[in-house]
């Protein structure tokens, strides 16, 4: 029987959206703080698509995380490769959230990863997009871990 595929993946490989300043990154995390709160505040996570680690081969990917205000959201996503229009088309899985305050993970298996991830979206880029309610400090990612 072959070892299953996994990968972990460090949130600093994160960017953040509507920034005061830079992203913030912490002790080896990507917070939210810095985050301008008068948007929702995003990370986006790039995922690595490769040959030894195909993304239509993911069947479990978990976000691992910790936060003390709020909640968190996230699904995965793709960006489609051929994009003749204007703007980039997007594509996501199901959203998860948590409100739990302390450490969190959500879980995605195959249904919630498909429609951002599955066969029909080959030559797209993976990513994951995650939301938090507020921007601070105590809320962040530790990092994403991906299973076949």
């Amino acid at each position: 029987m072959a070892a299953a595929a996994e990968r972990r993946l460090p949130s600093t490989l994160c960017v953040s959206s509507f920034t005061t300043t830079s992203a913030v990154y912490s002790a080896g995390v990507a917070t939210s703080a810095g985050i301008n709160p008068s948007f929702t505040p995003f990370l986006y996570c790039p995922i690595a698509d490769d040959d030894v680690f195909p993304k239509t081969a993911v069947a479990l990917m978990n976000i691992h995380g910790f936060t003390t205000t709020g909640f968190v959201s996230a699904r995965a996503c793709s960006v489609r490769f051929f994009a003749a229009e204007e703007f980039p088309t997007v594509f996501c899985g199901t959203a998860k959230d948590t409100s739990e305050h302390g450490e969190f993970t959500l879980s995605f298996d195959t249904s919630d990863l498909a429609p951002a991830w599955g066969p029909e979206r080959f030559h797209d880029f993976r990513f994951v997009e995650i939301g938090f309610s507020n921007a601070s400090f105590r809320n962040f990612i530790t990092g994403i871990f991906l299973s076949d």
